[in-house]
């Protein structure tokens, strides 16, 4: 074995473990946005962000697992600028949430 080939099957088993940690964060999120829908009240925006981005983390994971058995690289390639978009929609409400907690500009004390 040749050191490309031991280079080539290293990073497939670092492809391999970083999309399993990638599926067992979606089954969490997904485990988290059911258990928070779950709760009496909570029904609302959020339980279902955290529905519908972790069943979205599984299935570009399963397709991630496919495309690097398969040897795919291109289509590892718009995995990765799919996840990018991803973070940046997942990211969006926590960059927003200081902006949230001003307080308005007629707000009067006495």
């Amino acid at each position: 074995m040749g050191l490309e080939e031991l280079k080539q099957a290293g990073i497939t088993l670092i492809l391999y473990i970083c999309f399993g940690v990638y599926l067992g964060f979606g089954v969490i999120l997904m485990s988290i946005g059911g258990w928070y829908w779950s709760n009496a009240g909570a029904v609302g925006a959020t339980a279902v962000y955290l529905l519908l981005v972790g069943f979205i983390m599984l299935i570009i994971g399963g397709i991630s697992l496919w495309a690097n058995f398969k040897g795919m690289w291109f289509m590892l390639f718009l995995i990765e600028l799919f996840n990018i978009a991803l973070f940046l929609v997942c990211a969006h409400p926590v960059a927003r949430a200081p902006q949230n907690l001003r307080w308005p500009a007629t707000t009067h004390w006495f």
